[in-house]
């Protein structure tokens, strides 16, 4: 297994094993849950268009626009 738990589509008994196997295997736990970090990152566009647009705004705009920045609303989570 790599990054994710694999499974037959519709395969209810499938699902219910790949999970029993989860919880049975610390490692495999482990591991699938330290590489969701780096697929989600690499998911995740690298480009802040919060920050391109800020160039061409005020500050008190930039600041507004943050709010609904995908990127530091994903960030800001990691930091709870």
């Amino acid at each position: 297994m790599g990054n994710a738990v694999v499974f037959p589509e519709r395969d209810t008994e499938a699902f219910a094993s790949r999970i029993e196997e989860l919880t049975r295997s610390p490692d495999l736990y482990s591991r699938l849950s330290a590489n969701a970090l780096a697929a989600a990152d690499a998911f995740l566009c690298s480009l802040k268009f919060d920050e391109l647009i800020s160039g061409f705004l005020g500050l008190n705009s930039a600041i507004e626009l943050r709010k609904f920045s995908l990127a530091s609303s994903y960030a800001d989570s990691l930091k709870n």
